[in-house]
């Protein structure tokens, strides 16, 4: 990917994307896809908002079931197989355990009444990947840690797991593949309003007309025409929406975008056992939360709270991490505030009512508060691709274009996928095959066990890329941190293929680095160094960026 602010001048563009989140994300690939001359920006840096601070899942919700929200959960069940077969590197199978306890809300049969509906929501699976009944003895023996005092069994079923802001990545790089202009670090300050004669489309008269762009490195502003614009900035929506001529026009009319916004965190644990994730209640309030295997460590999340300060004053306060620690407790997995080795939050942007946020609505939607104007609301990163697709139709349309039949994204790979042998088209050829063999060209390259584990699953078709590298250089195949499965190269690839610009955006987001470990001076002033040599960084810049570095993964 090229980072070009100067594209985005001396022309207009059918679709400016405004958040390089998931859902913006997907939406510039697939109007790309679909011809559209297509424009996105980021104020950060890509998946840097809510998209990073998911709980790394791809799943149907199944605590949607007992708010019969059977759409949803359908909705998202498909795009959950759909994906794991289009990005089978990038979305792995995940099975989740759910210990019963006297006190738990739903009887045995209730539960399994509910988890019989989840997979037929999910289409025609083999009887290996529906849930299964597990006899107390076995959970017992199988996951000793969990509370036994009172267990009745429990069930298991499969769901999905990806790398949030991973995922995100990839499909920018699809859109700057298909052709879209893509910049982070560039953010839109303010909605331009002009006029159209709309030939040959429904934008006639004022309207939207795309967005103020200031670059975050220089300062630089330019203004991004556009035809059509996408205002997919998740929490930050309020703000720009108010701000310039449209904003005026927007609070004239008395019709801002209506939402509320909930905060979810999540904190990072030593491992447990095993590779199964499970899905507990909350002892104070019974609320659903999730302990998952994630980078051999263990994720546990997340919170929902009500939020109402700016999103970029979003954190971790000391009350949500003692309500997580709590719900371990009560499910018999004894942690204290020491064995916490990061934690991190996010802003959910819903649909605005009132009452508990757990029961807000998760679905999509989308509205049109100004002409040339979309604003997307809610949302679930399972769903994302699909509720994109459907944006993309209307988007086309108002702009005179036929929007086709079935959408490409929703039958092409996404860009990294791993992809059968075309000379020979091996009729054997499968993900889990190609997944072995990759992991197996890892161990004879000299990666350990858990490189050889993750390499394959962060680059899926650009593997091979790495190997080559290291191959010539060997040292670049040295770990940047003992304990964890990144090499250095990985940093060179995020600087020279990844859009990476700051410390931040490759110890992060490239690499879950100072997620998964507290960051340690020595690592961060390493790669800073690489960074400035490779970008050009001032001392000054190199001494601010380690500075910020050591704040990241405490939020």
């Amino acid at each position: 990917m090229k980072r070009e602010m100067t594209a985005l001048e001396g022309r207009e563009f059918d679709l400016l994307v405004v958040g390089g989140g998931i859902y913006g994300a997907w939406t510039a690939l697939d109007a790309a896809l679909r011809g559209l001359r297509v424009a996105m920006v980021e104020q950060n840096d890509w998946g840097s908002g809510t998209s990073q601070a998911s709980s790394k899942l791809m799943h149907g919700g199944l605590r949607y079931l007992e708010q019969y929200r059977f759409g949803l959960v359908r909705h998202s069940l498909q795009e959950r197989q759909r994906l794991m077969t289009l990005a089978p590197h990038a979305v792995r199978p995940l099975r989740f355990v759910v210990p019963l306890y006297p006190e738990g809300p739903a009887h045995p049969l209730v539960l399994k009444a509910g988890l019989t509906l989840y997979d037929g929501l999910a289409g025609k699976l083999p009887a290996s990947q529906r849930h299964q009944w597990i006899p107390r003895g076995v959970m017992e023996q199988s996951w000793p840690y969990l509370r036994r005092q009172d267990l009745r069994g429990g069930f298991s079923y499969p769901d999905g797991q990806t790398d949030d802001a991973r995922l995100t990545l990839e499909v920018v790089w699809g859109a700057a593949r298909a052709g879209a202009v893509v910049v982070n670090h560039a953010r839109a300050v303010e909605l331009l309003w002009g006029h159209s004669s709309g030939a040959g489309s429904s934008l006639a008269g004022n309207r939207v007309a795309g967005a103020a762009v200031v670059c975050q490195l220089t300062g630089k502003s330019v203004e991004v025409k556009a035809r059509m614009t996408v205002a997919a900035a998740g929490p930050w929506i309020g703000g720009l929406a108010k701000a310039g001529r449209a904003g005026k026009v927007l609070a004239q009319r008395g019709n801002p975008p209506a939402f509320r916004l909930t905060k979810g965190v999540h904190l990072i644990l030593p491992p447990l056992p095993g590779n199964e994730a499970h899905l507990l209640r909350h002892v104070r309030d019974s609320r659903v939360f999730f302990v998952i295997p994630w980078y051999g460590h263990t994720l546990v999340g997340t919170t929902d709270t009500a939020y109402h300060g700016p999103p970029e004053d979003c954190r971790v306060q000391p009350e949500d991490t003692a309500y997580l620690l709590e719900g371990l407790a009560g499910a018999g997995i004894q942690r204290s505030e020491g064995d916490v080795l990061g934690r991190f939050a996010g802003l959910r942007t819903l649909r605005s009512m009132e009452g508990d946020p757990s029961a807000v609505s998760r679905e999509w939607e989308m509205e049109m508060p100004l002409p040339g104007l979309w604003v997307p609301i809610g949302g679930k990163l399972t769903s994302a691709r699909a509720d994109a697709a459907l944006l993309t139709n209307k988007c086309m349309t108002l702009l005179g274009r036929d929007p086709g039949g079935e959408s490409p994204t929703s039958r092409q790979p996404t860009p990294w996928s791993p992809r059968p042998d075309t000379q020979t088209r091996k009729p054997a050829w499968n993900a889990e095959v190609w997944l072995t063999q990759a992991r197996a060209q890892c161990q004879a390259a000299g990666f350990t066990d858990a490189q050889a584990h993750w390499a394959p699953l962060r680059y899926g078709n650009r593997l091979p890329g790495l190997l080559s590298r290291i191959a010539a250089q060997p040292a670049l195949g040295k770990p940047l941190h003992p304990d964890l499965p990144f090499l250095w190269d990985e940093v060179n690839m995020a600087l020279e293929e990844e859009m990476a610009l700051t410390l931040e955006d490759v110890l992060r987001r490239r690499l879950p680095l100072v997620l998964l470990r507290p960051a340690a001076r020595e690592v961060l002033t390493a790669v800073a160094r690489r960074m400035a040599e490779k970008l050009g960084w001032s001392p000054e810049r190199e001494a601010q960026e380690v500075a910020h570095g050591m704040s990241l993964g405490k939020e």
